[in-house]
């Protein structure tokens, strides 16, 4: 169902609540990707230290876990 506004002055309140919403998008944007920036960065650290560990049972699964992280991440 799309609501169409009624009369010029809802018209205009109608176009600036797009607008603000868009500029909520955008920003939440800019967050998610900063965001994502860090885990990629707190996961490819994660991944050299993982490198640098004693051999233990589970270190492959671990190491392919964080691989996929960051192929998620990346994507």
């Amino acid at each position: 169902m799309k609501h169409e506004p009624r009369g010029p002055v809802t018209r205009a309140a109608f176009g600036k609540k797009r607008t603000r919403d868009a500029d909520i998008l955008v920003l939440l944007w800019e967050v998610f990707k900063n965001r994502a920036n860090e885990i990629d960065g707190l996961l490819g650290r994660a991944l050299s230290i993982l490198a640098t560990a004693d051999d233990f049972p589970q270190k492959s699964e671990v190491e392919n876990a964080l691989k996929k992280a960051i192929s998620l991440v990346r994507s």
